[in-house]
């Protein structure tokens, strides 16, 4: 009996194709596969992001894809996305803040301060972040109080979108209490900290975390003195303490809210 041996036969197993992703190696496993795939698809998205730079509205979109890997999928995706909001869709615990982000797809692509959310949001999402922790309500998200600050003309053709003023504002109509500080100090934040249901958003300076000032969400001083900053604008920046004279010294505007 006479058999054939075909090409596909007489080549190599490594020239076989991936049967999960052709871009990766044949004989990666499927779970190191995965993990390829995940960056590969962002590069590409990347590269598209790149190519259609002078064609987003605001350079901030292109640039926030280069400085946060996570946003890569919210920057590709705006082109044909909607700017509307849609429902939180999670609960929140009274005392426990959660980390939000301004390029977060449930807001993101809101219009905002000349722009959309996703780049001038700091302010809104961060007094969000303190709303959701000291309430433990979910019912107002970022896009609520930029729709707020929009109506109240609390925003600022500056790079920090959001005046303060929000702040004072909000509390009011959330049965919260707050309060603006004029001298930002380690000393100050720290008693802030200290008060049990008080939380401080701060306005940090251009270049400390970011290439812009934005404000941020310190929620916590931990027990080896540092603290526990939210920061909407940088996954790297809330992925770890600060020490808080650090922190202190990079503020330019304080402000506390307590329930």
């Amino acid at each position: 009996e006479i058999y054939t041996l075909s090409l596909h036969d007489a080549l190599p197993i490594w020239f076989s194709t991936n049967q999960w992703d052709s871009r990766v190696s044949a004989n990666t496993p499927k779970d190191l596969t995965s993990k390829f795939t995940t960056v590969l698809d962002r590069n590409e998205k990347l590269a598209t992001i790149a190519k259609n730079a002078d064609r987003y509205p605001d350079a901030r979109l292109p640039e926030l894809a280069i400085n946060e890997p996570a946003a890569i999928d919210f920057v590709a995706a705006y082109p044909t996305a909607e700017h509307r909001p849609t429902d939180y869709g999670q609960t929140s615990e009274k005392g426990e803040f959660p980390q939000l982000f301004n390029w977060d797809i449930r807001w993101g692509y809101v219009d905002y301060a000349q722009s959309v959310i996703g780049v001038t949001g700091s302010g809104p999402t961060s007094l969000a972040m303190a709303y959701m922790g000291l309430s433990g309500k979910v019912d107002k998200t970022p896009a609520t109080f930029a729709a707020d600050a929009e109506s109240k003309g609390y925003t600022s053709s500056e790079d920090i979108a959001t005046t303060g003023d929000l702040f004072t504002y909000e509390a009011k109509q959330l049965g919260l209490e707050c309060k603006e500080y004029s001298s930002p100090s380690s000393d100050t934040l720290r008693s802030i900290l200290s008060s049990r249901g008080s939380v401080a958003i701060v306005k940090l300076k251009a270049n400390f975390d970011g290439q812009y000032e934005h404000w941020a969400l310190v929620v916590r001083q931990n027990s080896d003195g540092s603290v526990t900053l939210h920061d909407p604008t940088s996954f790297e920046a809330s992925s770890h303490t600060w020490d808080l004279g650090t922190i202190a010294a990079n503020t330019d505007e304080l402000y506390s809210l307590s329930s």
